[in-house]
Order: structure tokens, then C-alpha cells, then sequence
């Protein structure tokens, strides 16, 4: 197979991740791919006329941009070598975006499943460490929206 066609391929395949992602069954019918390249070309929720508002897909729009800048750089949990790289691109990431009054599904979206979820007490944590020492945010809410965000040191 030609070069062309495995990024045709790949590019067709995040395509359909993030569609699915986004709850849309099909790709729009104005969605098109560039050979030349591969890229494929999805218009965003705004300027997709099928769309036509649908405010499932339209709370995630805004989110796209940032969760792209930072797919696969940000990953929660226990690293040995790369907690400290994660936990910085986190610290990174929380001083450009406030995500305070968003919802805890577009907090998924952005950051991926929590490393903690307590329904009892209305939090959700991502959690950066070695196995000995680490950082971490909790996510707290109130009345399904995000109230607050609070850094935390784990020893």
C-alpha cells in the first residue's frame, strides 16, 4: 500500500473516534478529505449546517481546541519516569483553561476518565505520581457544574 493510503486510513479513523466522541452517528455529509495530505476536514459545530445547534454536541465545541493541544500529553496515574511531565503539562493546562461551570461529561472530554470519582462527597481527581510522591487536582461540584478546582501534593 502507498503512503497516501495509510494516512487516508488513520485520518478516516480519527475522524470517526472523534464523532463518536461527540455523539454523532455519521460524519456530516460536508466533511472531506485531502488527498494531497490526508487531513481530513470536519466542519466544526457552528459551521456544520446538519447540526443545526444540537446543544449535545455544541457544549464540546469550545472544549475541542484544548483537548487536541494536549491529547496524549496529559496522562493521570502512575508513571515512574513521566508523573513529573504529566503533572507539569496538567499545571500547564489549568492556567489557560478554567473549567469552573462546566459540566463533569466536559471534563471527561477534555481530560479523559478520572484517576478518582467520589459521588458522595461531588468530586473527581486526576492524579500525577511516581508511586512515592505526586500532585493531583480535584475537580469539586456543586449542582452538577464545576464550583472549584483544588491542586493537591500526594506523599
Amino acid at each position: 500500500m502507498k503512503p497516501i493510503i495509510y494516512k487516508y486510513i488513520a485520518a478516516v479513523l480519527v475522524t470517526h473516534a472523534l464523532l463518536v466522541t461527540l455523539g454523532c452517528s455519521k460524519p456530516a455529509d460536508n466533511a472531506s478529505v485531502s488527498e494531497d495530505s490526508g487531513t481530513v476536514v470536519v466542519p466544526s459545530a457552528k459551521q456544520d449546517p446538519t447540526n443545526r445547534g444540537d446543544p449535545e454536541v455544541k457544549k464540546y465545541d469550545t472544549l475541542v481546541p484544548i483537548r487536541a493541544k494536549y491529547a496524549g500529553i496529559i496522562k493521570p496515574g502512575i508513571a515512574k519516569d513521566g508523573a513529573t511531565k504529566n503533572a507539569k503539562a496538567m499545571r500547564e493546562l489549568m492556567s489557560e483553561w478554567n473549567p469552573v461551570g462546566l459540566l463533569e461529561d466536559q471534563i471527561v472530554f477534555v481530560l479523559g476518565p478520572a484517576t478518582s470519582h467520589n459521588r458522595e462527597h461531588n468530586t473527581m481527581s486526576y492524579a500525577f505520581e511516581n508511586g512515592y510522591l505526586g500532585t493531583g487536582w480535584k475537580f469539586i461540584f456543586k449542582q452538577g457544574v464545576v464550583e472549584r478546582v483544588e491542586e493537591f501534593g500526594i506523599q
